[in-house]
């Protein structure tokens, strides 16, 4: 039997050994930040977008740069014939999901250096979305990169935190590390919800805490 065959198993069983003692900080980076990582490298940075991810993109863009979550310059999104992911709110219009989603990208917002830009469509077209038989309308078009940023991060945390609550019910340190990996990388917060600022990353940033402490 050659030494290799030997010191294989013994590595492992170090390494094993090692993160079943392992804290709960160096845990969650041990997750959170290889995934953050590969997140920021795969993620949509630039349009076409789809809508769910627009609209919580355009909403945290309007509350980061102008402080408010009225969208007055995309009115005519809910006056004609476009998908209604924009609709009216009190004299202006807004977004129509809730605001976790967009607070997360907010921030990101107020910080980006970039403009928004005055577009005209669907004779600007990006994909099929935009392309489809619709009335002209002018609007603002907001950087996608700061929603990109918040949904990966978003993601990463959740499934930092998901390979605490994967220890915190019997799991060793091994096990848990290997399945925040696997949940991060083996399901669609990979290839949904790090993509574009969706609901889910928020969302599951949000509940995995409240799994950590029960």
């Amino acid at each position: 039997m050659s030494s290799n065959s030997i010191s294989s198993p013994t590595t492992l069983q170090r390494v094993a050994g090692a993160l079943s003692d392992v804290g709960s900080g160096r845990l969650f980076l041990l997750v959170a930040g290889p995934l953050l990582v590969v997140y920021l490298l795969t993620a949509t940075w630039a349009y076409p977008g789809y809508n769910d991810s627009f609209t919580n993109s355009v909403v945290g863009w309007s509350i980061g740069d102008r402080g408010t979550v009225y969208l007055d310059d995309h009115t005519q999104l809910a006056d004609t014939n476009w998908p209604g992911w924009i609709v009216p709110a009190g004299e202006s219009v807004t977004g129509k999901y809730p605001l976790g989603a967009a607070l997360m990208a907010a921030p990101i917002y107020a910080l980006w250096p970039e403009e928004a830009e005055w577009i005209r469509a669907p004779e600007e077209e990006f994909d099929e979305f935009w392309a489809e038989d619709r009335a002209s309308v002018s609007f603002p078009l907001h950087p996608m990169a700061p929603a990109a940023i918040a949904a990966a991060l978003s993601t990463a945390v959740a499934m930092g935190l998901l390979a605490l609550v994967f220890r915190g019910v019997g799991g060793s340190g091994s096990a848990a590390l290997v399945g925040g990996l696997v949940a991060g990388l083996g399901t669609a917060a990979w290839s949904v919800a790090s993509d574009q600022l969706w609901q889910h990353g928020p969302a599951m940033m949000w509940i995995a805490p409240v799994s950590y402490t029960h």
